[in-house]
């Protein structure tokens, strides 16, 4: 015997009778409305399961899906060290005879250090810093934390250091892919600026 919803008991000898009227039946048009009306919203995995996925874990889901390609080019899936941007920047720094060293063991880990001027470089991706460029206060990475939040982790980083006597410079993803040379130009006025200032020299810049 098969109990079934409400306390209803079926043998199981009805119930492969029933199964068997049913092969091949073909639903009215009207019949599949109702059903997918009715199965709209269900958080359901698989056929049969009542297991329902956290609302962050779909957004992040979908996320993943949606945007692959583009979260791919954001220093490849959350990687913390040697992404393509910071290759990128210190490659044309180093073409510049810029010495440096990398991943500074000081707060915030700046991407490029030069401990001789106590300056740190972030290179900051677009979608794990929230660029508001492209990206909103409210919107979150993989449905859950706000860039808001992100931002301000970085600010509060970039405060810290410079508290402590640190040059900081952080260069956005976006802008090191459209013209590195532009951001190697604001290190070398940074670093001559610091000298001069340094020598007791106003420094002015020319084109």
């Amino acid at each position: 015997m098969v109990r079934g919803r409400k306390g209803f008991t079926m043998s199981l000898i009805a119930k492969q009778k029933i199964s068997q009227t049913l092969l091949g039946h073909t639903h009215l048009p009207e019949t599949k409305e109702k059903i997918a009306a009715s199965l709209r919203g269900r958080n359901d995995i698989g056929r049969g399961s009542t297991v329902k996925i956290e609302i962050a874990r779909r957004d992040k889901i979908a996320y993943s899906w949606i945007h692959r390609r583009e979260i791919g080019q954001y220093g490849g899936a959350g990687k913390s060290s040697n992404t393509s941007i910071e290759i990128a920047l210190q490659t044309a720094m180093r073409e510049r005879g810029l010495l440096f060293d990398t991943q500074g063991k000081i707060l915030g880990k700046p991407d490029i250090f030069i401990p001789d001027y106590k300056m740190c470089i972030f290179c900051d991706g677009d979608f794990y810093h929230g660029n508001p460029k492209f990206f909103k206060a409210t919107d979150k990475q993989f449905g859950k934390t706000p860039m808001k939040a992100v931002r301000k982790k970085d600010r509060k980083i970039t405060r810290e250091l410079r508290k402590k006597g640190y040059t900081v410079l952080r260069f956005w993803e976006s802008d090191i892919n459209t013209n590195v040379n532009d951001c190697v130009d604001l290190i070398e006025r940074t670093l001559v600026e610091q000298v001069e200032e340094s020598r007791g020299v106003k420094y002015e810049h020319t084109e």
